[in-house]
């Protein structure tokens, strides 16, 4: 599974799933990452040239995908997408897009990770 915004978080993905993956950093091209419209998290969508960062979970069983599957709700759809790993391999991964009838709740800026672990994280923490 590949990660690019809040499931980044180490305390986010474990409050979801119970459980700890190991991440590496992976990147996830022709794809964009945008704040979403009243909200303190991320969503992407395609965008031709660009680059999304992100992590990749290699041990991500089914159950944890059902309960992460429950957590993102209706707004995104998991998708197989190849995303470059670190060492530049080219790997298919579970990845959650904004589905297209959502999209326009998406803004044009950027998510900026480390304003929300600075500002949002507790908060949102309590809240799942």
């Amino acid at each position: 599974m590949f990660a690019y915004g809040t499931l980044e978080i180490a305390e986010v993905i474990q409050a979801i799933t119970g459980r700890v993956f190991d991440g590496t950093p992976a990147i996830l091209d022709d794809y964009a990452r945008y704040q979403l419209r009243d909200a303190n998290y991320p969503g992407v969508m395609p965008v031709k040239g660009a680059r999304t960062t992100g992590l990749l979970y290699g041990d991500v069983d089914n159950t944890s995908l059902m309960l992460l599957d429950h957590y993102e709700g209706d707004l995104y759809e998991r998708q197989r997408l190849t995303v470059v790993s670190e060492s530049g391999e080219r790997v298919l991964a579970w990845v959650y897009v904004i589905r297209p009838e959502r999209r326009d709740e998406l803004t044009h800026n950027e998510w900026d990770p480390e304003e929300f672990a600075r500002v949002h994280l507790k908060t949102y923490l309590s809240e799942i």
